[in-house]
């Protein structure tokens, strides 16, 4: 089971450092069992990101295809999971305007960067809240998980095997095998130096 210890270290273990500007595409039925649940996951990551930029979308397009046509940033229900609708109503953040993509920020500068997206034609336009990401070099986290603990006559008495899953989002360009691999490698290097942990052969 995750704890908010366990969360923020596995941000430190993927080589995050909590200052960078990040968006987050969120799934709280990936993730697995969390002590606390959701709030818990919330509280992690706008601890690691108190000096950076958090970024939760919090589209409310379904809402308009079934009719609702006034958006509140306040209170209208986003229709992307449980995460992003805990996160814009806590203190401290900051929802956008666009009626039917808006984006939920915290920590640095994050009014500055969510306005005006209320008077954007399309909802990734460009100079809008998702083009600025882009300029930032930001970083786009999909997803990951624990899927498995090994525990046997196979590894060490002292250790355990886990096997998670990680969804790599281009920013760019598309993956190729080779830009795959190097963002695996570095990965391994960074649980390497923060845990010592290895890959299994």
């Amino acid at each position: 089971m995750y704890t908010k210890e366990t969360l923020i270290n596995d941000l430190h273990n993927m080589g995050l450092t909590g200052k960078e500007a990040i968006m987050v595409h969120s799934s709280m039925k990936s993730m697995g069992d969390v002590e606390g649940g959701a709030d818990t996951v919330l509280d992690a990551w706008m601890e690691f990101f108190s000096e950076g930029l958090l970024l939760l979308p919090t589209h409310t397009w379904d809402n308009v295809d079934k009719g609702e046509v006034d958006f509140d940033p306040s209170a209208s229900k986003a229709c992307i999971g449980i995460l992003p609708n805990l996160f814009f109503k806590r203190p401290g953040v900051i929802r956008s305007l666009h009626p039917t993509h808006s984006m939920a920020g915290f920590g640095k500068d994050a009014a500055e960067y969510l306005k005006g997206e209320e008077d954007t034609c399309t909802p990734c336009a460009p100079g809008g809240c998702y083009d600025r990401l882009r300029q930032r070099g930001g970083k786009i986290l999909e997803s990951y998980s624990l899927f498995d603990i090994y525990e046997g006559e196979q590894v060490a008495a002292d250790k355990k095997s886990m096997a998670f899953t990680v969804v790599f989002t281009p920013k760019e360009e598309a993956f190729t095998a080779e830009s795959v691999d190097a963002f695996v490698k570095k990965i391994l290097k960074q649980l390497d130096k923060n845990c010592g942990a290895q890959l299994r052969s």
